[in-house]
């Protein structure tokens, strides 16, 4: 194994799933906003 990538992969990987659960949080968050909260 080449340890010289482990790091940056990891790091880019980690930043790229936490980037998506971000969104998908921020969409859940304004599609409940819209439902619930009508004003």
């Amino acid at each position: 194994m080449n340890y010289d990538n482990w790091l940056p992969w990891t790091l880019a990987g980690i930043f790229f799933i936490t980037n998506i659960i971000a969104h998908v949080k921020l969409f859940q968050f304004k599609k409940q906003g819209v439902g619930k909260k009508n004003h």
